[in-house]
């Protein structure tokens, strides 16, 4: 029967009204895994121990048998008197208890310590890395703008350079007198320079391709790099912490042990001043 213990959440009673743990009768399960399983139980809607306790006692006096030989039983349906637990069975907790119970509370102080520091830790990183994504996707486009305007200023000098000359004087007059003669020719030349134009243009576009693809591909390269690294850190920490919260667990062991020695030998030092020097038995 589930039970609201006295000093527990939730105590259980065996068919001998005997109270137990209900956190110790459950091997492998944490004792916030359980809080959290029973945190939908009402514990003011249980019975106390006492009433839990009287009502197996009353369940065992009023069950019978199939096999139970009825003859000689007195005909009364009167009810027995209730007995009123005694202070021994009153008392619930055992030493025992108390101390494991004492003792996972404590282990959980120092784990929430542990991890609330390991938590800030975590926090700051995070917030580290997302400044150095920042930094390098400004100093990426910075770094993209200067490639374009000297890549358009490259491509100013060169449509200069290139631009075919001018015919003199003679020259683009015999151009004229040919082209107003011969209407194909003219057709021809404006053909040629449409060709040139179009021959640029096309060269022109598939060096800003080039440009393009070549920034982006560094862009994308030195992003995954710092992904990589910071993945690489975040890892590390996790590690880090996982082993700095099992030193943390292990030292506070450790230092619990020690004083538990130490009081020992206190309470031993303290025993033997009051009982004095062992006499030798040889002594009369």
């Amino acid at each position: 029967m589930l039970a609201r213990g006295d000093r527990r959440d939730f105590v259980i009673l065996d068919d001998d009204a005997k109270v137990h743990s209900l956190g110790r009768q459950l091997s492998g399960v944490k004792a916030a895994d359980l809080r959290a399983f029973m945190a939908d139980v009402d514990s003011e809607s249980l019975p106390s121990v006492k009433e839990a306790r009287a009502a197996i006692r009353e369940a065992g006096r009023t069950a019978l048998s199939p096999e139970a030989d009825l003859s000689g039983l007195p005909d009364t349906t009167a009810e027995p008197p209730r007995q009123e637990p005694t202070p021994a069975e009153r008392d619930t907790t055992s030493p025992q208890d108390v101390a494991a119970e004492a003792e996972r509370q404590h282990i959980d102080a120092v784990r929430r310590a542990v991890m609330e520091r390991h938590a800030t830790e975590l926090k700051e990183q995070e917030q580290r890395h997302a400044r150095e994504v920042t930094e390098l996707q400004e100093s990426q486009q910075a770094a993209a703008n200067k490639a374009i305007e000297d890549f358009a200023k490259e491509q100013a000098q060169r449509v200069v350079a290139e631009r075919p000359p001018e015919p003199g004087g003679f020259e683009r007059m015999w151009r004229n007198i040919r082209e107003a003669v011969d209407e194909e020719a003219r057709r021809q030349r404006i053909a040629d320079e449409a060709r040139r134009a179009t021959d640029l243009e096309d060269r022109r576009s598939d060096e800003i391709r080039i440009m393009v693809s070549g920034i982006d591909a560094a862009q994308r390269a030195e992003i995954n790099t710092l992904v990589d690294r910071q993945g690489r850190e975040r890892a590390d920490l996790l590690n880090e912490q996982a082993r700095d919260l099992k030193r943390a667990i292990e030292d506070d062991e450790r230092a619990r042990h020690l004083a538990r020695e130490y009081e020992e030998r206190q309470r031993e030092a303290l025993a033997r001043e009051r009982e004095g020097p062992e006499r030798d038995p040889r002594a009369r």
